[in-house]
């Protein structure tokens, strides 16, 4: 599990006080065996009242005992996908977690990181198998392709997905879809590239976009309907969805019980040279991939090259990734000035800078590119205004909309109380950004995979706890596990680009 803390404190509110007893088992491989002969079996709480907390790092390592080779190699010849692997340590195996024991139930969070058959995968159906009930837990969708699903069915022990029966339904249906695959035609597959490289680009519809689909791609789709239809049918009576609109205890829908919220998209126009080198990175991109057809079929490399060098020029246009060097002063800010890193700012220091700010005043000027703004400066204003007396001017001290760019805050960070989380796709590009920040009076804290589990802890308590900790700055990885219901505001900086979200 993501956090053991968290799942500590979930557990101790949903139960009431001293209702179970809670175990933490160990992570460290020499010490499984002693873990049912400590105070686990001196306890004279109920076993039905216990709870052991195990996190996948465990499942990971105790997966060590299973040669997991197909075929003659790893004596695994003629076996279901669902069978348990042979053993290559004996020893080791019977101090899992699972060797002798019956659980009543065994509750997998985030299983979405169990759906490859991974010596992990095997370790954890065997958890699943020594257990009555198995609940399966995700936050996000399961798959990338169909298989995975079937997999998460064999974790399940859902008939239609076990034994050899249930892997004859998954070659079938792999079989007819490579099948399909086989006879589209090299052209189809350079137009369907093209439009999807369109739609990415922020292209304009075409006439192309209106010829009727390839028959190929029809024999694709009709293939992956079917196998998807049945992994429903597998399925039907056995996923408890939790949505928006799921009600709860008392008939109110989750949405009820939370604190209204307002969703607001800030623009952001890119000044000339910024379009002009965004430009020609997605000139390079689509071209080399329109160009190459070895490429086109490769969905991952295609994505990956568009998240990572298209939408990084965005962010910072004038960097090469991965070289993101910080900046030491505003006037070398302004040698490599980045249009949405200066929006970040607007927005921020208008929500730091009182609690009674509220929606973030979008000026036209925000959304007009240079040209725009040079055709506004020529065009005289309509002859009904020319009449109407100027607005009296307003004191600098109080600018109507505050620009960390020109009015210096040095106390920024203590002028209100609302916290606020900066999500951040990219976290090689969390330093330079936070110089830049830094530079306006704007200090985050920032969380990462890269940090520890203590680190990350002190970093949430400072988080929650220091009145001028106010701005936290987080990735996807990062945040996995952690409370951050402290925060009142979140500003998605980048869209999240992995295909799960």
């Amino acid at each position: 599990m993501s956090s053991y803390n968290q799942w500590c404190s979930e557990l101790r509110t949903f139960f009431a006080p001293k209702a179970v007893k809670i175990y933490k088992y160990p992570t460290a491989e020499n010490e499984f065996g002693e873990f049912f002969s400590g105070p686990w079996a001196t306890s004279a709480t109920p076993l039905i009242h216990c709870i052991i907390l195990i996190n996948h790092s465990v499942m990971n390592t105790s997966s060590k005992v299973f040669d997991t080779r197909k075929g003659v190699a790893g004596h695994n010849s003629n076996k279901a996908s669902d069978d348990t692997r042979s053993l290559k340590q004996r020893k080791q195996a019977v101090k899992c977690i699972w060797a002798g024991q019956e659980f009543l139930t065994v509750s997998i969070d985030e299983v979405h990181e169990i759906h490859n058959l991974t010596a992990g995968f095997y370790a954890t159906l065997e958890v699943t198998k020594a257990s009555i009930v198995k609940l399966l837990a995700s936050g996000m969708p399961l798959y990338t392709g169909p298989m995975d699903l079937c997999n998460v069915g064999h974790l399940a022990q859902i008939p239609y997905f076990m034994g050899k029966p249930g892997d004859e339904h998954d070659k079938a249906h792999v079989k007819a879809l490579r099948a399909a695959r086989r006879t589209m035609m090299q052209e189809d597959k350079n137009d369907a590239t093209a439009h999807t490289v369109r739609l990415l680009a922020g292209g304009a519809h075409t006439n192309d976009d209106d010829k009727p689909e390839p028959e190929a791609r029809i024999h694709i789709q009709t293939a992956t309907h079917n196998w998807i239809s049945n992994i429903k049918r597998g399925f039907r009576g056995r996923v408890i969805q939790w949505t928006v609109n799921s009600k709860m205890f008392d008939g109110r829908k989750i949405n009820d019980t939370l604190i209204p919220h307002k969703m607001v998209m800030v623009p952001v126009q890119l000044n000339d040279t910024e379009l002009e080198i965004n430009q020609s990175v997605m000139a390079q991109i689509t071209g080399s991939y329109v160009s190459n057809a070895a490429a086109l079929d490769d969905t991952s490399k295609f994505n990956m090259k568009f998240y990572l060098d298209g939408r990084m020029k965005v962010v910072f246009p004038h960097h090469q990734s991965p070289t993101y060097p910080v900046v030491k002063s505003l006037d070398e800010w302004d040698e490599v000035r980045s249009t949405k890193v200066d929006m970040l700012i607007k927005v921020l220091a208008w929500q730091l800078e009182s609690d009674d700010h509220h929606i973030f005043p979008i000026d036209e000027d925000d959304t007009m590119t240079e040209a725009d703004i040079a055709v506004k400066a020529l065009t005289p204003p309509p002859s009904n205004q020319l009449t109407e007396p100027l607005p009296a001017p307003r004191p600098q001290s109080l600018p109507p909309k505050s620009n960390a760019k020109y009015v210096n805050m040095p106390d920024l960070m203590s002028m209100g109380t609302h916290k606020i989380l900066v999500y951040i796709e990219f976290p090689m590009m969390a330093p330079l950004l936070i110089s830049v920040l830094q530079l306006h009076n704007i200090n985050p804290l920032i969380i990462h995979g890269g940090h520890g589990a203590e680190e990350r802890n002190k970093i949430m308590l400072k988080f929650h706890s220091d009145p001028k900790a106010r701005i936290l700055i987080f990735s996807s990885v990062g945040a996995v596990g952690l409370n951050l219901t402290a925060a009142s505001i979140v500003v998605l900086f980048d869209q999240c680009g992995r295909a799960c979200w």
